[in-house]
């Protein structure tokens, strides 16, 4: 349970009654005849060292005693406020200035002016001012203290991105230089954090006064941020994309990375290019809005499922296999942070103008059936192979394999009803039945993919879900060699066994595939696979 006592905020210079103590000692200059008893004589001592024979009091004598007053009370204050040497050398200051304005009365209208009132009430003043001070030394060190732990209160909510909390807890302390700039990391950690609105309220409150720093200037950039986009809820815009700030503003982070721009769209989610600031490392970035794809009461599930999945995938290493480096999600919002690849999808090279050569295309599915072949011993299926998740780095003559583990959590998106979101096109018929898949699941999705690197044609099309789903369990695929006819014949029969309807019928393991396609490789175009 946390104590709602808060510490005072400043030290006031009318807590311990010295103030009121320094007025009673003030007003007896008034209630007491001290004039003829004291002073008089004091000024007709004086008088010698002035060679006067005859010295009157000034006619408003009485009234400048009212000065005296407010000169005790801001001795007073700056006694409490200021170091005990310089508020000492303003009370000399002050003693001087009003001895030599009495000499000089004196000497040119023989009139004494009320100095010695003066010099009391302004040592009276600067006395009980630090008297008070002193008092209170050992609350200002409780302040101090206090002042401290909340900024490492503050600092350690911001790290642990309670910025709701942190603002919460700022606002409890003096807002003096250390706490300004705290307000302005905490303002700049809501803006990566896309909490506009939060970053706006303090910004506000940075910029009261002169404004501490380009605060002023932040606000109204926040300002036109939010106009622009007013249904933005503080963090993802309408179509599930990070919105990416105007010059001035803090880029977004996702977890630990800043994002940095955005690489591409998929029909899940925005991939975006982001950096580790840790070791300043880029990264893709893959997002996936929880709340958007899922009904409410499958989102923990979901969410469950996701990590899981991604947490399998992060265990895989092979060099076909993209790396995966982290998962999170902040506010609904999925991600996962992989390598930042070089070289393009492989749907770049299904049209029949794009097409690689078949011996190119059969190096490349040798290389994904031996990723594949790795993962599947560590007992993860893709469940998504296809062009669009295999990058190519023709300077490498390479292909890596992205996508691990999303397509079992987005075959229960509530977007997969009535849309072809392109995946279901290489989907197996134990997929498109529902039915438990393993590894010769992604066999025939390679076969599907095989088929349409090598003619540039789908061997199982439809203009809807259900005409797709139909097509690949019931009906038959067009011959690969009928498409092309300067095919070899082992693309028709990798194709054709990688295709069976029947798991039992197909390669038995991704492993046989790849010996197929190794086989026709040396067979048919005298090549050996690339390292």
């Amino acid at each position: 349970m946390t104590s709602t006592t808060q510490a005072p905020k400043t030290l006031s210079p009318f807590s311990s009654g010295w103030f009121i103590l320094l007025l009673l000692v003030v007003v007896l200059l008034w209630i007491i005849d001290w004039q003829q008893s004291l002073y008089f004589p004091l000024y007709q001592n004086l008088q010698p060292l002035l060679q006067l024979e005859q010295i009157d009091k000034l006619d408003v004598y009485e009234v400048l005693l009212f000065p005296s007053i407010l000169l005790a009370c801001v001795l007073y204050y700056c006694a409490f406020v200021m170091r005990a040497s310089n508020s000492a050398l303003l009370l000399l200051l002050t003693l001087v200035l009003a001895a030599a304005a009495t000499w000089w009365q004196a000497k040119s209208h023989a009139q004494w002016l009320p100095v010695i009132e003066f010099a009391f009430s302004a040592l009276s003043g600067w006395w009980f001012g630090l008297c008070e001070r002193l008092h209170q030394k050992p609350l200002k060190r409780l302040i101090d203290e206090h002042q401290q732990w909340g900024l490492e209160t503050v600092r350690q909510l911001q790290e642990g991105q309670r910025l709701n909390r942190a603002w919460q807890r700022l606002q409890l302390l003096n807002f003096d230089r250390d706490v300004l700039q705290q307000g302005y990391e905490l303002a700049e950690a809501c803006e990566r954090k896309r909490d506009y609105a939060l970053a706006k309220t303090i910004y506000q409150r940075l910029s009261q006064g002169r404004g501490y720093g380009d605060s002023k200037q932040k606000l109204q950039k926040l300002d036109s941020v939010v106009s622009k986009t007013p249904s933005l809820a503080g963090t993802v815009a309408m179509d599930q994309t990070l919105l990416m700030p105007a010059d001035g503003l803090q880029p977004p982070t996702l977890g630990r990375y800043r994002v940095e721009n955005i690489l591409g769209k998929g029909a899940m989610g925005v991939v975006y290019r982001g950096i580790d600031p840790a070791i300043n490392r880029e990264v893709a970035i893959k997002t996936l809005s929880l709340s958007a794809e899922f009904e409410d009461d499958e989102q923990q599930m979901a969410r469950e499922r996701f990590f899981r999945e991604a947490e399998t995938a992060g265990k895989l290493n092979h060099p076909n296999i993209v790396t995966i480096y982290d998962v999170g999600e902040e506010q609904d919002l999925a991600f996962i942070a992989m390598d930042l690849l070089t070289g393009v999808p492989l749907d770049q090279h299904i049209k029949k103008d794009t097409l690689l050569p078949p011996p190119l295309v059969y190096q490349l599915m040798v290389q994904v059936a031996s990723g594949l072949s790795y993962a599947h011993q560590k007992g993860v299926v893709h469940r998504d192979i296809k062009p669009g998740n295999l990058i190519y780095d023709d300077e490498k003559q390479a292909v890596i394999i992205t996508d691990f583990g999303i397509a079992h959590l987005t075959d229960h998106s509530k977007t997969r009803t009535g849309a072809i979101l392109g995946s279901p096109f290489y989907m197996s018929p134990e997929q498109v039945q529902g039915k438990k898949v393993d590894g010769r699941s992604d066999i025939f999705s390679l076969g599907i993919t095989f088929y349409q690197m090598l003619t540039g044609t789908l061997p199982f099309k439809g203009d809807s879900l259900a005409t797709v789903a139909l097509n690949i369990t019931t009906k038959k695929h067009e011959p690969v060699r009928k498409i092309r006819a300067d095919l070899p014949a082992s693309a028709s029969r990798i194709i054709n066994k990688a295709l069976q309807k029947e798991a039992d019928k197909r390669y038995q393991s991704i492993e046989e595939f790849k010996d197929a396609l190794i086989n026709a490789l040396k067979r048919d175009f005298r090549a050996n696979p690339f390292n």
